[in-house]
């Protein structure tokens, strides 16, 4: 993750809490790229992400087991 994204998150962080604050349910969307996806790292980036923004704990390692890619069409 590069310090673009670290503070992206840290403002996404914010109007989480702001949002859940003002008694609204906030929707967030997060994701890998395609290279960490193809790298299996899908399950990590994402938990990350929620950690950062959602006021999540950090995932523990047992949550970070990476899934395979599954083909489509």
């Amino acid at each position: 993750m590069d310090a673009a994204t670290e503070v992206t998150m840290d403002v996404m962080g914010r109007q989480v809490r702001k949002t859940l604050d003002a008694g609204l349910s906030p929707i967030l969307c997060v994701g890998e790229t395609k290279e960490e996806y193809e790298a299996n790292l899908n399950k990590p980036v994402c938990a990350l992400q929620l950690s950062k923004v959602a006021l999540l704990p950090p995932p523990s390692p047992r949550s970070l087991i990476p899934t395979r890619r599954v083909e489509t069409g």
